[in-house]
């Protein structure tokens, strides 16, 4: 079944919304420290991500623009006595039939903002909440099972420890030390600050 260029120009928004959400989601999740999957990180990301879709509320007729421009060429072409479906030229005497295609000839509703739209919008903004904040934390999980594979290397090697970006888009530095285990970092290269993990209380040594 062919996808119609309103469909796949509303497929393509989405996917483009998702994107903004998984860019979102990794700035605020690697700003909090932490290393590997935390809730309480996850969740507070998730809303960071939702509330930085807020300005996009502005294009909420974007996902409608090859409705919108369809809509306008057909009362445009009505105007013109042109067939508004196949432009064919209709004689003044020829009916409101086309000739060709068969449809009536009755003028196009014009384009309107409609609560429908609106509705449209948020629905699509809901699934690329869901799906861009779902892809960002299987995306940041996958880049530190990534360096710890690394880090057991530079262990192998007799390395103590280790430290490199994260993957775009996230933000930071992932670290590993013999005796601190896995950790983040942020700052310049110049002046990283170093997120330590707790050191064990009395309980946790013995």
């Amino acid at each position: 079944m062919p996808v119609s260029w309103t469909n796949l120009f509303r497929i393509v928004f989405v996917l483009l919304m998702a994107g903004h959400v998984l860019v979102m989601y990794s700035l605020a999740r690697t700003q909090q420290h932490g290393f590997g999957f935390d809730f309480e990180t996850a969740i507070l990301s998730t809303l960071f991500a939702l509330l930085m879709l807020l300005p996009l509320a502005p294009a909420i007729a974007l996902s409608d623009l090859p409705e919108a421009y369809s809509r306008t060429a057909r009362r445009r072409r009505f105007k013109n006595g042109l067939c508004p479906t196949c432009r064919y030229p209709v004689a003044p005497s020829g009916g409101d039939i086309c000739q060709e295609c068969g449809m009536r000839m009755i003028e196009p509703d014009p384009y309107r903002f409609t609560w429908s739209m609106a509705r449209r919008f948020a629905f699509f903004a809901l699934i690329a909440w869901i799906a861009g904040s779902i892809a960002s934390e299987g995306w940041l999980i996958a880049d530190e099972a990534a360096f710890r594979k690394e880090a057991e290397g530079e262990a192998l090697k007799g390395r103590g420890s280790l430290l490199r970006d994260r993957r775009w888009p996230g933000n930071g530095y992932l670290a590993w030390d013999v005796d601190q285990g896995y950790f983040t970092a942020q700052g310049g290269t110049f002046s990283i600050q170093y997120s330590l993990p707790p050191a064990p209380t009395n309980a946790e040594s013995e």
